[in-house]
């Protein structure tokens, strides 16, 4: 490689030409062999981290060879170390090879010249293993520094693992009293807790003992409650039972007497009427001027064989108006200014006379029930729905009937399309009070049920 680094032909040139020549171009191809070495050196200088940490530290034998990267050859500084050394080696044979040569070329020189050569050749030499040997010491010291600060950081590492391990020597001798401490503290409460605890079953077993003999006692005395209770149990039988008999019997009588009170109730309306359609001909909240109006309208519709009838059961008949004043309506064509009046009559036989010749005059008289009989009502016309009656097809009639003495309640049904009434069925009267509805048994089951 520096062999051919040299031009042949110019030797031979110096040689066959002038003798000054010779010398010249001896020491171009020396420098040039230099310069071309050092920058081989140059391409292959090493970097400062490879001798670093992060690289880690390599170790060299005493050929140069890294003793780590021995078998890795495929490694980044393989050999490197020992590739140094041989070039140069190499190189300085080289140079002395060169050297030889140059010598021998300029066989024939003077003194002078061959002496101004030689210097000039090993001048050359000189400053290239000057140069390369300088680098060399550069990455030895390099390495020194590195290997410096690694030896310090060991150091103060050492060092503070070493101040580390006297604390903690220190703190497990404090734990080790602590826990000496704690131990005889444990041991010194185990013996108490133990001289409690046999204190503790002594106690136990002397509570047992009167605990077993409280039960005895409990025993006893809950055999003769048992017997007690047992007897007492009896006698409350026996009076609950009486009580029953007795509230039935009360209850009877309650119900008895209530049921009496409704059928005053029901008696006394039997012997009223109840109008809603009498004409007074004006709008008025003045009663008397609207039970004269009444008066006056029904005596004039009547007919004239009907007059002292009419008269003498108005006469004994008290007039009652049902709503706050007259209002005006619309029947039939005509306007009408009417207000339910209610004919309170001295018994029932003027009741219905007054009935019949109302519905002759053209007005449509009905039954007014007492306040307190309403929802029972509501529910048997309920129960005669349930019996195949309906709004759209039938007309139901519910009035009271006297039968042996008592007051019966009558439904009676008529189809729409024409017949006569025909009963469905008859319920008792119910009590007067609402609360002993749900004592009676069957309150809402009609007593007999009609045909067709």
């Amino acid at each position: 490689m520096i062999g051919s680094s040299v031009d042949i032909n110019s030797r031979g040139r110096g040689i066959r030409g002038q003798r000054g020549g010779r010398g010249r171009g001896e020491v171009e191809g020396l420098r040039g062999l230099r310069e071309r070495s050092l920058s081989k050196e140059r391409s292959r200088r090493w970097r400062p981290s490879e001798f670093g940490l992060a690289e880690g530290a390599r170790e060299w034998d005493g050929h140069g060879k890294s003793a780590r990267g021995q078998g890795n050859r495929g490694g980044r500084g393989r050999g490197r170390g020992r590739e140094d050394v041989e070039n140069l080696g190499e190189m300085c044979n080289k140079i002395s090879e060169v050297m030889k040569e140059r010598l021998e070329s300029v066989v024939g020189n003077t003194k002078e010249e061959l002496q101004t050569n030689m210097r000039a050749g090993m001048n050359l030499l000189v400053d290239a293993v000057e140069e390369v040997m300088g680098k060399h010491l550069d990455r030895v010291k390099a390495v020194e520094e590195t290997m410096s600060r690694i030896s310090e950081s060991l150091r103060q590492e050492s060092s503070g693992r070493r101040e580390m391990e006297k604390r903690t020597e220190v703190k497990l001798a404090e734990v080790e009293g602590r826990f000496q401490d704690v131990r005889a503290e444990v041991g010194k409460e185990n013996s108490e807790r133990r001289n409690v605890e046999k204190r503790t079953e002594v106690r136990l077993a002397e509570l047992e003992d009167k605990v077993q003999d409280v039960w005895t006692e409990v025993g006893k005395e809950n055999s003769e409650r048992r017997d007690m209770e047992k007897k007492t149990g009896e006698i409350i039988a026996e009076i609950e039972n009486k009580v029953k008999e007795v509230r039935a019997v009360v209850d009877k009588i309650r119900i008895g007497e209530s049921v009496k009170e409704m059928e005053a109730k029901v008696r006394r309306s039997m012997c009223m009427v109840k109008v809603n359609n009498i004409d007074t001909g004006l709008i008025t909240d003045n009663k008397a001027t609207i039970v004269r109006m009444v008066l006056g309208e029904v005596r004039k519709r009547t007919r004239t064989e009907e007059t002292e009838q009419v008269n003498r059961i108005l006469r004994r008949t008290r007039v009652v108006v049902l709503g706050k004043r007259t209002e005006r309506r619309e029947y039939r064509g005509r306007t009408e200014c009417t207000v339910p009046i209610l004919f309170e009559c001295q018994d029932k036989k003027d009741a219905q006379e007054l009935d019949r010749i109302l519905k002759t005059a053209g007005y449509f008289p009905t039954f007014h029930w007492p306040s307190e009989s309403m929802d029972f009502i509501r529910k048997i016309r309920e129960e005669v729905m349930k019996m195949g009656a309906t709004e759209q097809n039938s007309y139901v009639r519910i009035r009271p009937e006297v039968r042996e003495g008592s007051i019966l309640l009558r439904a009676d049904v008529k189809p729409k399309t024409g017949g006569r009434f025909v009963m469905k069925g008859i319920w008792v009267c119910p009590p007067l009070h609402r609360m002993l509805w749900g004592v009676v048994e069957g309150l809402y089951t009609p007593q007999a049920v009609g045909k067709g």
